[in-house]
């Protein structure tokens, strides 16, 4: 990763999992309906929300041209870095969440 301002697969790479995780941001976000009850017995209302919000974010992101750049670039960022700190927060939020639901 990073390092040449053209990669032609990066785009491709920050699409794919751009859709995927739309597709989990809709799934959960319509479970959390679901289980509405039990997410506010368990006291999961904020994490839940914390969870649903990375994912919303790392699912919108809009840049008009998808850098690979040194992720530490001030000037050309790594977006599929930037990404992928979105989706490693929202899965380490959800793996906390079922760990308080399994107890």
């Amino acid at each position: 990763m990073g390092g040449f301002l053209i990669d032609m697969q990066a785009d491709d790479v920050f699409y794919q999992v751009k859709g995927r995780l739309y597709a989990y941001y809709q799934i959960l976000k319509a479970l959390g309906v679901d289980f509405q009850k039990i997410i506010e017995e368990r006291e999961l209302t904020a994490a839940w929300d914390q969870m649903l919000e990375s994912l919303r974010v790392a699912s919108t992101m809009q840049p008009m041209v998808v850098v690979n750049g040194d992720p530490d670039s001030q000037v050309m960022p790594s977006h599929l870095a930037s990404q992928g700190f979105y989706l490693l927060r929202s899965r380490t939020q959800l793996k906390e969440i079922a760990n308080i639901l399994l107890k």
